[in-house]
């Protein structure tokens, strides 16, 4: 619907239409790469003098911002369990006992079930210690989450350097994929492996 930078010529010509305003900014949220500098220039939008296409656009461009803010909160759950580690006192200490004793931490901390606290701490250990590819596209704002779950989760039985391999060919074409598209390409493509 919005597809193009003139949504109102649809309109019948009997309905006026005022002229949408365009921010200045809306075009460079597309180049923009995410972090500070994205984050403040969608504080500074106004959608209200958007058109629907510039909308989109500014829909787009949140979208990469919340992919990323959800990359930078799995790599602080990560440095949680690396510091757990270190106050374990053990050069080795128990894998079973950090991911528990991180799991109660962030449960705590974000008010979550014991249950979702794991699994935040089990993509954030896939995506940060086994899959940094994944985690880059995350932070980038190339993949949401729900893509870089499904490459985590269908990756995991797998030996880190082919699980690697895997997600490096999926991700070539998974930001252009809903995530059932990406999961099937993976199992077309590597059937045997993933299954």
């Amino acid at each position: 619907m919005f597809d193009t930078e003139t949504p109102f010529d649809l309109l019948p010509t009997d309905h006026v239409q005022p002229e949408p305003v365009t921010d200045d900014l809306i075009s460079d949220l597309g180049w923009l790469p995410t972090g500070v500098m994205l984050g403040t220039a969608l504080e500074r939008v106004d959608r209200s003098r958007l058109s629907g296409f510039d909308r989109v656009l500014l829909l787009q461009a949140r979208a990469r911002q919340i992919a990323h803010l959800q990359a930078e909160l799995l790599a602080d759950i990560d440095s949680i369990s690396e510091a757990i580690g270190t106050l374990i006192n053990d050069p080795a200490p128990d894998e079973r006992t950090v991911h528990d004793t991180t799991s109660s931490e962030i449960s705590t901390a974000l008010s979550l079930t014991r249950r979702s606290a794991e699994r935040h701490v089990d993509l954030a250990y896939l995506l940060c210690q086994r899959l940094p590819q994944v985690w880059e596209a995350l932070s980038a704002g190339l993949i949401d989450q729900a893509r870089a779950w499904i490459l985590a989760d269908q990756t995991t039985h797998l030996p880190q350097a082919l699980a690697g391999q895997v997600c490096d060919i999926a991700l070539e074409r998974a930001g252009s994929q809903t995530t059932g598209q990406l999961r099937a390409r993976i199992r077309q493509r590597f059937g045997r492996l993933v299954s």
